[in-house]
């Protein structure tokens, strides 16, 4: 059964598409995996564990896409109690429900987590990795266990992430309340000795792949490093990053203006920085980790050879969230309700907006439905798929496909039915048999001499979606 009303705002592509077929390689196939799919650098691969997450939803769904809304709702849900929690610990309680409204009413926070992609967990990460670093700086050894597993967890969410990993051990240096010696001392051998298990054992799946496979990984992120893209550099390059980083803060906070340049957001940040110190409210233990995560973050982005791309500086929006909300909850009570409805109530309008997205999964059901349906009364044993798209968009059916018992095969002249899906239907003039949100089908031609007997040929099969990897 269909959950209609998820369906119309949830996003399919070919990222979705690939960690369905990979949930089914392990709950179908049974096969045990230590990476996900392939990533932009040659080479190098995701961790494996989102793609158990989406594999326990899949098999509490009975292998339904929904079953993905399940664990992108469970992480969102612990993403919005560890903001509370947090900002609650690290700053008050008017602070922790302030963070916790904002967050949680955000649109743009909201479409982020309910992408559902390996990197989703990003902002849940981020959280902890923020806390746990303010916990570092004062030598706290939960703190430093915390930041272990969270180093160990890099390779299975983004290595966007890696440049953050220093800043622990960089503010734990900084701090001169004690001398370095008296720190180790304090931290203790134990300690020491349990994170570096911690970071072992979150990191073993990785550990043990480039044990088996000659270190390929490291040795693919180093050659990547001497790899120029021909990307802008110098003042271009700056420029670019500057404005990567202000439209991703944009689009989490104020997802429903049209985009702007990402110097604007920049121009806010300063503001507040300037406000807070100005009068007084500046602290310097956050506000020295929330300097060096913007500097880490984009002075990474800088040197690096790969394309400047947004969701590269997701992580920084904690941190954003750390000093809007050190900010404004100065402000008195009554204004700062207002302010934070008047936020809720464009959030809500901008969710109804966007809400009925026309490449949805639930388009793409029913294009599903309409060509199984057209299968079963013309008696067609398997089918083909002919994409005319547009560059990137012919992507995101495999798995429908085959959820809807569908046996897809290779375009091979007359062999097999081949079905034509449009995307978007105006690049064929509006000559579709059908039309769903922006897709549209063309059927295929009724012949005698179809193949049938060769559906199952492995050499008529659909070659492995691109970073499939067994």
């Amino acid at each position: 059964m269909r959950i209609l009303w998820w369906e119309k705002s949830f996003l399919w592509g070919h990222d979705h598409d690939l960690y369905s077929w990979i949930a089914k390689d392990i709950l179908v196939g049974g096969h045990m995996r230590l990476v996900g799919q392939i990533t932009s650098v040659d080479g190098v691969f995701i961790g494996s564990f989102y793609y158990y997450l989406m594999a326990l939803g899949y098999a509490l769904s009975g292998m339904n896409p929904g079953g993905a809304v399940i664990i992108t709702s469970l992480l969102s849900l612990a993403a919005m109690w560890s903001v509370w929690w947090v900002f609650r610990q690290t700053i008050g309680k008017k602070a922790g429900l302030v963070a916790l409204a904002i967050y949680s009413l955000s649109w743009g926070i909201a479409v982020y987590e309910k992408w559902s992609v390996p990197t989703q967990p990003v902002l849940l990460w981020s959280i902890w990795c923020w806390w746990a670093i303010v916990k570092v700086r004062e030598n706290s050894k939960i703190g430093w266990m915390v930041w272990a597993i969270l180093t160990g967890f890099v390779w299975q969410i983004h290595i966007g992430l890696l440049p953050l990993l220093p800043i622990g051990p960089m503010v734990w240096l900084l701090n001169r309340n004690k001398s370095l010696k008296d720190k180790i001392r304090e931290l203790g051998v134990k300690t020491i000795i349990l994170m570096f298990c911690l970071g072992v054992v979150v990191n073993l799946p990785f550990i043990i792949f480039e044990a088996k496979y000659n270190f390929s990984q490291v040795r693919s992120m180093v050659a990547a490093t001497k790899i120029d893209r021909g990307g802008p550099t110098g003042r271009m390059k700056l420029l670019k990053v500057v404005d990567a980083s202000g439209r991703e803060m944009q689009q989490r906070f104020l997802n429903g203006f049209d985009r702007k340049s990402g110097v604007y957001s920049w121009i806010v940040i300063l503001t507040l920085i300037t406000i807070l110190i100005i009068t007084k409210r500046w602290d310097n233990q956050k506000g020295m980790v929330l300097l060096l995560w913007v500097l880490m973050l984009t002075a990474a982005q800088f040197v690096s050879k790969r394309v400047v791309s947004e969701y590269y500086f997701t992580s920084m929006i904690i941190v954003i969230l750390w000093l809007i909300v050190s900010a404004i909850t100065t402000i008195p009570n009554r204004i700062l309700i207002v302010i934070v409805m008047v936020f809720g109530l464009l959030n809500i309008k901008w969710m109804m907006d966007k809400h009925d997205v026309s490449d949805s999964l639930y388009y793409r059901n029913m294009v599903v439905d309409y060509i199984k349906k057209d299968m079963i009364k013309n008696g067609y044993s398997c089918m083909a798929v002919n994409h005319i798209a547009t560059p990137g968009n012919g992507v995101g059916w495999r798995y429908l496909l085959w959820q809807n018992g569908i046996l897809e095969v290779k375009p091979q002249g007359d062999r097999f039915s081949i079905y034509d899906i449009v995307n978007p239907w105006l690049i064929t003039d509006g000559k579709n048999d059908a039309r769903f949100g922006r897709f549209g089908v063309i059927l295929p031609k009724r012949l005698d001499k179809y193949q049938w007997e060769k559906c199952g040929a492995p050499e008529f099969q659909p070659d492995p979606l691109l970073g499939y990897t067994e």
